[in-house]
């Protein structure tokens, strides 16, 4: 833990709040669009009310996943309404920076963790730009340079606290990690009790795990891992979110469940909810009280209507948050089918990096990333969508294919005269239209399409034969450790046989999308899988009828896993990317054993005997004889 005071303006910002608590006057505080945001605006609000519960508080919102305030989220407010605005987990922009300190008297307070960065007016034009497109202009006309260009930055206008200031040890603080941080130093100089701390520890945890932030740094692991203790858990909506989800959630509260789990269904309340469901979720969060009156709808329709039901806002919002995240799923796989057409059509896929103009396909800009994400995975690179930003210029997204041979697509794409607003792999993009083509040709150059490859980095390759059960058992078991930059080891496991009619599949609600089988007495599981994918696996011709009885031969990527079964754990090793071919030789072993005799005849035979033995069998030995075969059966089914 460091000392909150480490980060630069820390004891004005402290110094600045108390005075305005004194004060008596109104302040408004800003929600950005993703989880962070809605915790650190949570956590600000508690903190606020712990120290002076009559606080008079109002909130502006980022409704399009926009970061940061600007001067149009806040005309409805007048002048004099506030007197001070605090923004935690983003910042502005020069220009709106310059036109809010003009049109409001409030000072402007800033807890933020993203890098700083300044911006350029063209003076000429009065036009705002990334310091990328001034430096363009400025190649074409160097002698203009200093007297045509005016740089600013957002900091000239406010008071900003924030952990990647060049000063504060630990930079992945998240913006809810600042706030807390601010909590603290409020707490050590005017002498309140840290209970408040307490109270908020879980909301910083679910930030931290929800932003990426690096959990190889002490400090911020530290509020994760702390986070997730039961002692912390105060927050009714999380716990109404987590009780709903606890299926997806069998081994609790971990680092991975709540980043996997959770985090999304919030985040896909601001990227697809509507303002109402918006704010609505964000009051939850803060824990405001409401009761709602539920209407169920009826399983079936001659069923009578069911009486209405009285619920928290909190359970109302968990329920909401789950429905706008199916919503959301729904529509991104539209999207994609849309995109791909695109793709097909542009021939997109022949060149290094995907570029697609998305413009008549894409009407929210807020799913723009997730479709990127998802393209990037299905066909191996990266990824840049666009969408019309104006009439000379793309926005949008790009991705990085995780397992390419890229590092930073951010320093590559800005070589090739992309525009870049993000981190180094996942951001948001400008490209002048005119350029298009020029920066596509610059990319195929830089990243050549030959050179494509996908690199699996595993932490152990091992034979199926030297695999043990204990081994798989002795990784999951660690599972409370793995998360964001501590990811899950990897495994190769190679020399695989199976025969392909020993495959089966299976899944939750009766949905065959999980694919199990086991070799050498270990279970491989893949789950979630697209239509078709078992067909692959087993590699069962089309145009035939039935199973696939192919002899297999697999290598696996995977991981160690627990499964749990009525409160048991079982180990097993869960798929992430295989190969597989036919098995020949034992393909060929087969062959010889069959060329003796008629195959159908031997297994005629075959059932007989077994009809005879289990005729001629005891009572009590088919007893135990069904005993056992229920056994394996259970154990065949799930794991």
């Amino acid at each position: 833990m460091n000392d909150p005071f480490l980060m630069k303006n820390m004891d004005k910002a402290v110094e600045l709040v108390h005075d305005k608590l004194k004060e008596d006057c109104k302040i408004l505080i800003y929600v950005d669009g993703d989880c962070d945001g809605a915790m650190a605006s949570s956590a600000l609000t508690q903190i606020l009310k712990y120290i002076k519960p009559d606080v008079k508080l109002d909130y502006t919102y980022a409704f399009q996943k926009d970061h940061g305030l600007t001067m149009s989220k806040l005309a409805n407010f007048t002048k004099n309404e506030f007197g001070l605005i605090i923004i935690p987990d983003a910042s502005m922009e020069a220009k709106d920076a310059i036109e809010i300190t003009r049109n409001f008297s409030a000072p402007i307070l800033v807890f933020d963790h993203h890098l700083v960065s300044s911006e350029t007016q063209d003076t000429w034009t009065g036009e705002w730009m990334d310091r990328e497109k001034a430096i363009s202009i400025y190649k074409e006309n160097p002698s203009e340079y200093k007297t045509r260009f005016h740089t600013d930055c957002y900091v000239n206008y406010c008071l900003p606290v924030n952990s990647t200031d060049g000063q504060y040890p630990c930079t992945a603080i998240c913006g809810t990690g600042v706030v807390m941080k601010f909590a603290e130093a409020y707490c050590e100089k005017y002498n309140v009790d840290t209970e408040i701390l307490d109270n908020i520890m879980e909301l910083v945890s679910l930030a931290e795990i929800a932003d990426g932030m690096d959990s190889m740094k002490l400090e911020a692991r530290w509020y994760m891992l702390e986070g997730l203790k039961e002692f912390y858990w105060h927050n009714d909506f999380i716990k109404e979110l987590c009780d709903r989800l606890a299926d997806e959630m069998p081994y609790g509260r971990t680092i991975s469940s709540m980043g996997w789990t959770i985090a999304p269904k919030i985040n896909g309340v601001f990227r697809y909810g509507t303002e109402e469901e918006i704010i609505n979720m964000c009051r939850a969060i803060r824990g405001e009280q409401e009761t709602i009156i539920y209407k169920p709808r009826r399983k079936n329709k001659n069923d009578p209507v069911p009486e209405p039901e009285e619920h928290t806002l909190q359970w109302d919002m968990a329920r909401t948050c789950c429905n706008v995240k199916s919503r959301q799923d729904t529509a991104v796989r539209s999207l994609m089918e849309k995109v791909e057409e695109i793709i097909k059509k542009t021939e997109a896929n022949k060149r290094s990096i995907l570029f697609v103009d998305c413009s008549n396909v894409i009407d929210k800009k807020t799913v723009t990333g997730l479709v990127a994400n998802k393209l990037a995975s299905k066909y191996y690179r990266p990824v840049v969508l666009m969408r019309n930003f104006s009439d000379t210029e793309f926005g949008g997204s790009m991705r990085n294919y995780s397992q390419g041979n890229v590092s930073d697509l951010r320093s590559l794409l800005e070589e090739a005269g992309v525009i870049i607003h993000g981190h180094s792999n996942a951001a948001g993009i400008r490209i002048e239209k005119s350029k298009l083509s020029e920066i596509q040709a610059k990319c195929d150059e830089l990243l050549p399409i030959d050179s494509l490859v996908t690199i699996h980095q595993v932490d152990w390759q091992v034979d199926l034969a030297d695999l043990k059960k204990e081994y798989i058992s002795e990784v999951a078991e660690n599972y409370a450790i793995w998360g964001n930059t501590v990811p899950s080891p990897t495994f190769a496991i190679t020399g695989i046989r199976v025969n392909a009619s020993q495959i089966t599949r299976s899944g939750p609600n009766g949905a065959k999308t999980f694919i199990r089988f086991k070799a050498n007495n270990i279970s491989f599981v893949k789950k979630y899988c697209a239509a078709g994918e078992f067909d692959t696996m087993t590699m069962k011709d089309r145009v035939g009828f039935g199973v696939s009885k192919k002899n297999l031969l697999m290598n696996v990527i995977g991981e160690f896993q627990y499964e749990k079964y009525e409160d048991k754990n079982y180990p097993v090793v869960k798929i992430l990317y295989y190969d597989v071919e036919e098995d020949f030789e034992a393909n060929e072993a087969d062959k010889q054993k069959m060329a003796g005799g008629d195959w159908s005849e031997i297994e005629e035979s075959t059932s007989k005997n077994k009809k005879v033995a289990a005729k001629n069998a005891t009572p009590v030995a088919q007893k135990e004889e069904k005993k056992i075969d229920a056994d394996e059966y259970r154990d065949d089914f799930y794991f």
